[in-house]
């Protein structure tokens, strides 16, 4: 931790969008980067990495939602993940079905989305409707898309909002809680909604 002054001296750095800040950001970054491929030892460690990390791929963590199992699975691959879903039977699981490929969205609309993926964002009980926030390149703002998991599409005329910093909830299948940062919503300090709105579909 710095000094206020110190502080205050680099706060020009925090907008991820400002010119100057993100001229300074790849400049930086361009000069790490070649420092450290410039090093005798740089080729044996990044193979040595991506050994490692091809021969123990991440274990997803697997939710159970009513009539299905959902994990989002992060690969060689697909660095940005896919969303998988598995139907339900007893204590059986389905073969897994890719619903959503962020690798692909991006690709298709040409945006470097990172999903947040949040198994709370499916309406119970049928769990087939759920809220993605896509963040756009790694940004707290993120857009939101209504999701039908049961079909893997999003739903047209769904709930939706632009790039915004946002947190939302499920009332029912017709009615979500939303907190935003558009057009002058109220923020806190630290950026985050300071307001609450009853949004109904259609509206």
């Amino acid at each position: 931790q710095g000094s206020s002054d110190e502080i205050d001296r680099l706060r020009w750095l925090e907008s991820p969008t400002d010119e100057r800040a993100v001229a300074w950001a790849r400049e930086t970054t361009a000069a790490s980067t070649a420092a450290f491929t410039g090093r005798a030892s740089y080729q044996q460690t990044l193979g040595d990495l991506r050994r490692a990390l091809d021969a123990a791929p991440v274990v997803s963590d697997i939710a159970l939602l009513g009539p299905y199992a959902v994990r989002f699975r992060r690969d060689a691959q697909h660095p940005k993940g896919v969303l998988q879903r598995a139907d339900r039977s007893g204590r059986s699981l389905g073969p897994w079905r890719a619903v959503l490929d962020v690798d692909e969205l991006s690709r298709s609309e040409g945006a470097d989305y990172d999903l947040r993926w949040a198994s709370d964002r499916c309406l119970p009980p049928t769990f087939d409707r759920c809220l993605l926030s896509l963040s756009v390149a790694g940004s707290d703002k993120a857009v939101l898309r209504e999701f039908d998991l049961a079909a893997g599409r999003f739903i047209e005329g769904g709930f939706a909002l632009p790039i915004s910093q946002h947190v939302v909830a499920w009332l029912n299948r017709d009615a979500i809680v939303v907190g935003h940062d558009l057009a002058g919503s109220p923020k806190t300090a630290a950026n985050w909604p300071a307001e609450a709105y009853l949004w109904r579909r259609g509206t």
